[in-house]
């Protein structure tokens, strides 16, 4: 069970030996999209699970989700995302100090736009993973990141459309960038999804299939008595 809250102790421990770990490493990242599901039919949920993958702490980043064609997804509910991971902060001795939180108690819910999501992430995606009794970092291994994980089995990001009923058959491409800046310098990850909508034929060719196959064994028996 990961920590929620954190004592005035915790949060001192992270803020000296953790977090400076993570700060002076170059960022280096990859965004991961995860669906639940790459076939639906028109007007079924698409979900997708985004992740960041990598090290170090950019100064700024987003995050851009769109989709190739406006038919894939319902102009007019277009559907919502969220995030499941913040940053609190904590004065103590003097000092603003800060510490990632995350999983169902601090979803936080957005509306999507009909033609795509574009996401500000905050440094939290970014830290370490708070560290976990009985758990450690092998010798020479890179720590976690927060945006690695699922948390109450959300993952760090969730987007969840409502494809259109008017969606035709096909293939429909999902792209996420990343793009984050550190020290002036500008990097971008992207990562790619195919979402397939099936026809009446794909999703009902097992029935037909079935039939014909019957069909076929019951001639093949009717021959068989009638010679």
């Amino acid at each position: 069970m990961e920590k929620t809250e954190f004592s005035d102790d915790d949060v001192v421990q992270y803020n000296l030996e953790v977090l400076p770990q993570q700060q002076k490493l170059e960022p280096c990242y990859k965004v991961i999209i995860r669906p639940t599901r790459t076939k639906i039919r028109g007007g079924d949920d698409i979900d997708l699970g985004l992740f960041l993958s990598g090290v170090g702490i950019p100064d700024a980043s987003k995050c851009f989700i769109h989709w190739e064609s406006a038919e894939l997804v319902n102009q007019e509910d277009a559907g919502y995302h969220t995030y499941c991971i913040q940053l609190a902060t904590k004065h103590i001795n003097d000092r603003d100090m800060i510490f990632p939180v995350s999983g169902a108690k601090f979803t936080e819910q957005m509306a999507c736009r009909p033609k795509g999501v574009l996401l500000g992430l905050t440094t939290a995606f970014f830290l370490i993973r708070p560290p976990v009794r009985g758990v450690h970092t092998k010798e020479g291994a890179l720590h976690a990141t927060m945006a690695e994980f699922t948390w109450d089995d959300c993952p760090p990001i969730l987007v969840h459309l409502n494809s259109s009923r008017k969606a035709k058959a096909g293939d429909y491409t999902i792209d996420a960038v990343l793009t984050y800046v550190h020290r002036e310098v500008v990097r971008q990850s992207s990562d790619r999804v195919v979402i397939h909508v099936t026809s009446r034929w794909e999703r009902n060719q097992w029935w037909v299939v079935i039939a014909g196959s019957l069909i076929a064994f019951a001639l093949l028996i009717l021959g068989v008595v009638c010679s």
